[in-house]
């Protein structure tokens, strides 16, 4: 688990800081001084460090590059001036998503080496266990990243279904799910799938499942002016036109190019199925509550 030391003197700042990164899965430790950060630094293992304003206790040059000493050139990030801690909070995740990205590669390109020179051994050494493999892969701790992220993603897609009116832009669709639009940006980039093609790719799939019985306009669910800019929307989705425009959820999920990544559909398909539950018990308990002919 990525692991965030925040530093601030405010406690009401270390506090909702911490609430919105805690959602995103990270484990997040507060420090109120230098010192509560030094000491905290040997005790957990750190992966970044935020600091909000010097510290009381210290310079925060010295802080810094005390941290460094002690944290074998941890990365610091340093928060200049008063800003809204929503604004830090999407700064932090776009940090977090970045280093995620750099140890995911790193961590893969040392287990390709050992992976090269266990199959250059003899038999003898071909039977031992690789470094990687005693305490499961080297990349096992990405892959839970990973599935983090794309289960993220799919929890945010699913829920623009039900929205009043097509989401046409990110802002849009960030009030649908209640997070800042730089939020959004950062969970899509985390899962490696652009924010243009999400929000494409989303409005599509809300305009199918809106339309499985093919009794509504195309062009109404899309808020689409003009033929045209239908017909450029659906091609880039990999669509010659509204003609081949599936009304079947599975059937769009399978033939649209917006979004290939297998982890990424399959986590959208538990989101679906878990939206039809859900609809389905409410149905259920409606009709149980109404009166009997």
């Amino acid at each position: 688990m990525f692991t965030l030391l925040l530093l601030h003197s405010d406690a009401a700042m270390l506090r909702d800081l911490s609430k919105s990164l805690c959602l995103d899965g990270c484990r997040v430790i507060a420090a109120a001084s230098g010192q509560d950060a030094l000491a905290l630094l040997s005790h957990y293992r750190i992966d970044l460090v935020w600091a909000g304003g010097a510290p009381r206790d210290m310079p925060m040059l010295t802080l810094v590059h005390r941290l460094q000493e002690a944290g074998g050139n941890l990365p610091v990030f340093l928060s200049a001036g008063p800003t809204p801690p929503e604004d830090i909070a999407d700064t932090l995740r776009g940090h977090i998503a970045s280093f995620l990205t750099w140890r995911c590669a790193r961590e893969d390109a040392a287990g390709a080496r050992d992976d090269t020179r266990d199959d250059a051994g003899d038999d003898e050494n071909a039977s031992a266990p690789r470094p990687h493999e005693m305490n499961g892969t080297a990349s096992s701790g990405c892959r839970e990243q990973r599935a983090h992220a794309v289960a993220r993603w799919a929890n945010a897609i699913v829920p623009l279904i039900d929205a009043p009116s097509d989401p046409k832009t990110l802002a849009r669709w960030s009030r649908c799910i209640f997070v800042s639009p730089g939020a959004l940006r950062n969970w899509c980039r985390t899962a490696s799938i652009s924010p243009r093609r999400s929000l494409v790719f989303a409005r599509l799939l809300r305009a199918v499942v809106l339309n499985e019985h093919g009794d509504r306009r195309l062009e109404n669910l899309l808020d689409v002016v003009d033929r045209r800019t239908l017909t450029g929307l659906l091609e880039f989705a990999g669509f010659e036109g509204p003609a081949q425009f599936p009304s079947d959820p599975e059937a769009f999920l399978g033939r649209q190019n917006l979004i290939r990544d297998a982890d990424a559909l399959r986590e959208l398909r538990r989101s679906l199925d878990e939206r039809r539950e859900q609809r389905s018990a409410v149905m259920a308990m409606r009709d149980a509550h109404l009166p009997s002919a």
